[in-house]
C-alpha cells in the first residue's frame, strides 16, 4: 500500500509532465 505522500509525488510528476507537453 502506497502512502499519501507517494501518491502526491506521483500526481505532481504527472502534472509536471503534462505542463511541459501542454
Amino acid at each position: 500500500m502506497t502512502s499519501n505522500k507517494d501518491k502526491n509525488k506521483k500526481a505532481n510528476e504527472i502534472l509536471y509532465a503534462f505542463s511541459i507537453i501542454g
